[in-house]
């Protein structure tokens, strides 16, 4: 990275970022989000190479069912806005969060499987422990039971991040590339550190249905 890129990405980070349960209206910036990632990024999040993304998986990641998952985004007003963006008073995604309810056979309570990543030149901004916060918080919330993720062994950040707030490490039979991390939500204390993110999730929370 030269000079000149380090400024830029150094004055795109420099705003604010909050994090809040995804709306309707956010699908059009979740789209773009996604579209934006790189390619590492999206081997991340989805365990396969996705040169692109077909109209079905746009039109599915932008728009989450809130019957069966809690989505968290990251926004900030930094970025180069399009005119486009001005109907959301110019904020950009710059992380996506999501809990997608795994209900346990003929029970009540509900597991939740992980999926998370943060936009490329956002990284290391502190923005997937925002994220993390608020989406156990909103676990919580809805009564799930525990969540877990399967983390590629190479995602060194992720595997970092989910250690921070207490994820265990599962086997895996006979898969050195990926490890199932999970954690329990009986607890109901705050994680170190995620009161004020936990919160100010929840205050936006806009009564997600519980977990079938």
């Amino acid at each position: 990275m030269d000079r000149s890129q380090a400024v830029l990405r150094q004055s795109l980070t420099a705003a604010p970022v909050r994090t809040r349960i995804a709306r309707l209206a956010d699908a059009p910036l979740i789209a773009r989000f996604y579209e934006s990632l790189s390619l590492e990024a999206r081997y991340e999040r989805f365990f396969s190479h996705k040169p692109q993304f077909s109209g079905l998986e746009l039109q599915c990641l932008s728009h989450p069912d809130p019957a069966q998952e809690i989505c968290v985004i990251a926004l900030t007003a930094g970025g180069l806005m399009r005119d486009d963006d001005r109907s959301s008073g110019g904020e950009i995604v710059v992380g996506d969060a999501r809990l997608v309810a795994n209900a346990e056979p003929g029970g009540t309570t509900a597991e939740g499987e992980i999926a998370l990543v943060v936009a490329d030149a956002w990284r290391r901004h502190g923005i997937g422990r925002q994220l993390l916060c608020g989406l156990v918080a909103a676990a919580r919330a809805q009564r799930y039971s525990a969540m877990f993720a399967y983390v590629a062994s190479v995602n060194a950040g992720m595997l970092t991040l989910i250690h921070e707030f207490s994820f265990r490490a599962t086997p895996l039979a006979g898969g050195a590339s990926l490890r199932l991390m999970r954690k329990e939500l009986a607890d109901a204390s705050v994680d170190a550190g995620c009161l004020k993110h936990a919160q100010a999730v929840l205050q936006t929370n806009d009564a997600v249905p519980a977990p079938l």
